[in-house]
């Protein structure tokens, strides 16, 4: 049996308001009691950091377990007040460890946390946290909780142009090391916009703990002036060793003549020497691969769904019928939608398809893809599904052999709410190279919430052994006094 780990070392604050609570008092900013984390187990940085490895990105102490982070929002019980915490929870063979949770809070309560960004910016073999804390529609600031093998180290501002707000991460010019997107803001388009227009910018690596940039780059993804992108979706699509970038755009131009005659509601930029560049068209059309037909694009995930070594798009859209589809445009060295045939994968309902994500479940080496059916009504039940990857991709020509785990299933934990179970990120938190499912819901436990962990398995998702963490146990209780 291992020794008991020491508990961690102080607390700290950032600008006022941000602070990475550890333990020593076990109070936060409010003043109220909460648990004393504990340090997780010393792990080792990655010898050959890989700023185009997705899923080594998801442990911040190197200990082979990934971590889980996410903003947590509580409010009053009469909806005037709100306050955002970010919390981290380590993974151990068990699982997310609560006792190990550390917290970053917003401070105000008109101010968020937003836009997190998993990348090893210093190159150190380790996974840092980037993220954006400010008042919509200020531009905030930007800070960074750096990994190390003892877990995240205390919060720090980032030197970053102004109104510079992170939104992807990548080897966008293919020098080996991280570089931060931003895509800018504003546009003639967005009446929600504030007044003038604040251009995209790349910061291209190395890029040191103090957020100073080896180069910057201007970049003009605004269409004219006209809209900036609200949706980045990055993955190495034509197999060159640079990140490309899939923006969606969130606009109605539908009866406003001013708008560009080349505007696009999707637009694709390859990585190159010199950072990105407009990409070829893609068969089939991105923007017909992620329609919906009462709103703009719906969006997608990246990842490596054929297991060629190349990524691929998964792209989720909305078919004329109004049924809910995934498009999967495969990568290839001749680039993206240049290889084999896209394959369609349609599902029951305008909802299926949301919150995609790829990854190998079952540990049978093939990768998965996890998606979900939010309900329609307080009547349809949620749904994750497992599609089980294979020689023909995820699910085979058919969706027979999908596994769906409806909001009620049995097995799992607390008093469950069948319309909240979606929005899974696949995250390895046991370590048994499987990668499991992790749900928060906040309508979970009658309102209270909960953060689901479904393991990976044999079989799928093991609901009979999900473990439940409720936000309590992290300390941040959603109903605000």
């Amino acid at each position: 049996m291992k020794p008991q780990l020491p508990c961690a070392v102080g607390l700290f604050t950032l600008i006022g308001a941000l602070l990475l609570t550890g333990c020593g008092t076990g109070a936060d900013s409010d003043g109220s009691a909460k648990p004393r984390p504990t340090v997780p187990p010393a792990g080792k940085p990655d010898a050959s950091p890989d700023p185009l490895d997705h899923e080594a990105l998801g442990d911040f102490n190197g200990d082979g377990h990934d971590d889980y982070a996410e903003v947590l929002v509580a409010r009053s019980k009469d909806g005037e007040r709100h306050r955002g915490t970010l919390v981290v929870v380590y993974g151990s063979p068990s699982g997310l460890r609560p006792e190990t949770a550390v917290r970053a809070s917003a401070g105000d309560s008109a101010d968020e946390i937003t836009a997190l960004v998993r990348a090893d910016l210093d190159n150190d073999g380790y996974t840092d946290l980037v993220a954006r804390r400010g008042n919509h529609p200020d531009p905030g600031e930007v800070f960074a909780i750096f990994g190390g093998a003892r877990g995240l180290s205390k919060p720090q501002l980032l030197d970053v142009p102004e109104e510079f707000a992170p939104r992807a991460a990548g080897d966008f010019d293919g020098d080996g090391t991280t570089d931060l997107l931003s895509g800018g803001r504003g546009g003639t388009g967005d009446p929600g916009a504030l007044p003038g227009r604040v251009e995209g910018r790349l910061l291209l690596g190395p890029i040191d703990r103090t957020g100073r940039a080896a180069r910057q780059v201007p970049l003009d993804v605004g269409q004219h002036g006209y809209a900036s992108p609200s949706g980045f979706i990055t993955g190495d699509f034509d197999g060159d060793r640079r990140s490309d970038v899939i923006m969606t755009y969130a606009y109605d131009a539908e009866e406003d003549e001013s708008a560009p005659r080349d505007l696009t509601p999707v637009a694709y930029y390859r990585g190159s020497p010199d950072g990105l560049v407009p990409g070829p068209e893609v068969t089939p059309p991105l923007a017909e691969a992620m329609a919906d037909i009462d709103d703009g694009p719906r969006g997608g995930t990246a990842g490596d769904v054929d297991g060629d070594g190349v990524d691929d798009l998964v792209a989720v859209g909305e078919s004329p019928s109004r049924t809910g589809r995934l498009t999967v445009i495969h990568g290839a060295k001749a680039g993206l939608g240049r290889g084999r045939p896209a394959q369609v994968i349609t599902g029951k309902g305008t909802n299926w398809g949301l919150g995609a994500a790829v990854g190998d479940v079952d540990g049978d080496g093939a990768p998965d893809l996890l998606t979900a059916k939010p309900g329609f009504s307080l009547m349809d039940t949620d749904q994750l599904i497992l599609l089980p990857g294979g020689p023909e991709g995820p699910g085979g020509p058919r969706l027979s052999d999908a596994q769906v785990v409806p909001g009620d299933a049995p097995g799992l934990p607390g008093r469950p709410a069948p319309q909240d179970l979606s929005g899974a990120r696949l995250l390895d938190v046991d370590g048994d190279r499987r990668q499991d499912a992790v749900v928060f819901s906040p309508y979970w436990n009658k309102g209270r919430g909960a953060i689901l962990v479904l393991p990976g398995a044999r079989t799928g998702l093991d609901t009979e052994h999900a473990q439940q963490i409720r936000p309590e146990e992290v300390g941040v209780p959603l109903r605000l006094k």
